[in-house]
């Protein structure tokens, strides 16, 4: 996901939690620059 000129949203999940629906054992991190 990315906004403005230099910012993104980067989503980590787990395959076996992908797989399983668990979407509340993602996380996130972003960066700007």
């Amino acid at each position: 996901m990315m906004w403005g000129d230099a910012g993104r949203l980067h989503w980590l999940i787990r395959a076996a939690d992908l797989a399983a629906g668990r979407f509340d054992a993602a996380s996130f991190t972003w960066q700007c620059g």
